[in-house]
């Protein structure tokens, strides 16, 4: 079985922060290695303009197949684009989004200004590009077309799996008794949409309703004040609210086993994959009626508001903890789901390398 030339050039580095795309790159290299396939972790190395294997630092063959899932450009990597003219092998990369492009008013600004060069690249430097849902996949497409992309790389969508730990299926009954838990995972930015949910859950909570909020992740240097000042203000007021900041795996899987029902109002995604996540632990979802979420919601388990309409998320919610037979439902759906797994979509990854 020929070598894989895997960049990680950024995910590989212990400083680059625990984000989706470098748990990603972690499930899928533990189930690439797991199927016998043999990996070489190569990083790019800006005095020689060329990708150098991390075990013996030595510039890697210019044939073979070479694949990236970091996000990139000709000015993080001078000389990158003359690299792929040069390498004979097969060049494929994996695609996450165009949301810098979609919203770039709040996202990071190196995104912003990396994105339009990094998709250009994709589809005049690449031979194959997998997008991590159909819609990511349609937004690739329909950008190389808005820009005057005549021959671009092939595109595939692919699957991504839901077993974030990587063990099996296990359903823990939360221990809460008579109180329900509400769990959000991400990053605290706009683009999660964390605002929405503390307002819906504010207007639940004045009504009565009686219920614990949690926020699981890091949060945004850029972006994430006005959130962080909210969940404080609102602490401050009593609501049972809890922010649970940069979890690690082991936490993260203890929230999700003590959560009653898992929220995902995002308002712009590549894949959701929390979404899949919370179901592989048997968490129902309410999650916004994005088009990639849509995709994974076949599953079952999850319910879906409509991100157009403001009150949407609050009154779904309110009928959801008003009637535990219907959160009673929806948890069967989500623990009798059959998911797709990252040993799956390394299966699907090297039959499209092939």
């Amino acid at each position: 079985m020929n070598p894989l030339f895997w960049d990680s050039t950024k995910t590989g580095e212990k400083k680059y922060p625990a984000s989706g795309i470098k748990r990603v790159a972690e499930r899928l290299l533990a189930e690439l290695e797991s199927a016998g396939q043999k990996i070489i972790l190569v990083k790019w190395d800006k005095r020689e303009s060329t990708f150098i294997s991390r075990e013996d630092r030595k510039p890697i063959p210019k044939e073979g197949i070479f694949i990236t899932l970091e996000i990139f450009s000709e000015h993080d990597r001078p000389g990158f684009r003359e690299w792929t003219h040069q390498f004979t092998g097969k060049k494929a990369a994996i695609f996450h989004d165009a949301i810098p492009i979609r919203l770039p008013h709040i996202t990071w600004p190196k995104s912003v200004a990396r994105h339009p060069h990094y998709i250009k690249m994709l589809g005049t430097d690449f031979d194959q590009v997998l997008a991590v849902s159909r819609a990511s996949e349609k937004d690739l497409v329909g950008y190389w077309k808005w820009i005057g992309l005549e021959e671009t790389a092939r595109t595939a969508a692919i699957q991504w799996g839901a077993d974030f730990d990587g063990q099996a299926r296990e359903f823990v009954t939360p221990i809460n008794t008579g109180k329900p838990h509400l769990l959000q995972v991400g990053i605290l930015e706009p683009r999660k949409n964390q605002a929405l949910t503390l307002g819906a859950c504010d207007s639940l909570w004045d009504k009565g309703l009686d219920f614990h909020l949690h926020f699981a992740g890091r949060a945004n240097p850029h972006f994430s004040k006005p959130i962080v000042n909210l969940i404080n203000n609102l602490s401050n007021k009593g609501r049972p609210l809890t922010w649970h900041n940069s979890p690690n795996e082991n936490e993260l899987r203890n929230l999700y086993a003590n959560a009653d029902l898992c929220i995902f109002p995002s308002i712009a995604e590549g894949c959701g994959l929390p979404v899949l996540e919370a179901l592989w632990t048997g968490r129902p979802v309410l999650a916004s009626n994005l088009a990639c979420i849509s995709e994974n919601s076949s599953y079952g388990g999850v319910k879906q508001f409509d991100l157009e309409d403001p009150d949407s998320l609050k009154n779904q919610l309110q009928k959801i903890l008003n009637k535990p037979q219907e959160l009673r439902r929806l948890t069967e759906q989500a623990s009798i789901a059959k998911l797709p797994t990252w040993k799956e979509t390394a299966s699907q990854l090297m039959q499209h390398l092939r």
